[in-house]
């Protein structure tokens, strides 16, 4: 955790999360917050994570998916976002070219902060999946007042 928090700050940091996630992926088959992509599902799936005093944040981009094809949950300290964009029918048609096939994703997120479940909210604009979870009180930040001693 204290890695993801020095992102910004260490340039090494960010190397070593992605090393770290990527050997995440080959020990275990793709748990830990690694993302996983179906064969031709490129641009599916990319996150931004964040948080502000209250609240974190998730962004994923899911491109051409209805409300109906995607999927979120939590458990605990994991967020699960998952896509499912089928196959279009072209039975009759005179198809000249076809990059866009049938893609499923799934991201699993560990979360860095204890969330309130209850409270989770989930919108799609324009291509892009934003997820709103509250902290629960205990991981907000808190300001304490300074005291002077005389």
């Amino acid at each position: 955790m204290l890695t993801r928090r020095l992102i910004g700050i260490d340039p090494l940091a960010s190397l070593r999360n992605n090393m770290d996630r990527m050997l995440d992926g080959f020990l275990d088959g793709g748990s830990e917050g690694v993302h996983r992509f179906a064969p031709g599902a490129p641009g599916f799936g990319a996150i931004d994570v964040w948080e502000d005093g209250d609240d974190l944040f998730v962004e994923v981009d899911v491109p051409g998916l209805q409300l109906d094809q995607i999927e979120v949950t939590v458990e605990e300290d994991e967020l699960t976002i998952a896509g499912n964009r089928p196959c279009r029918d072209l039975e009759n048609a005179v198809q000249y070219c076809r990059e866009r096939g049938a893609t499923e994703f799934r991201r699993v997120i560990r979360l860095p902060v204890g969330t309130d479940t209850e409270r989770v909210a989930a919108s799609l604009k324009n291509g892009v999946l934003t997820v709103t979870l509250p902290k629960v009180e205990d991981a907000k930040p808190k300001r304490i007042e300074v005291k002077g001693i005389e």
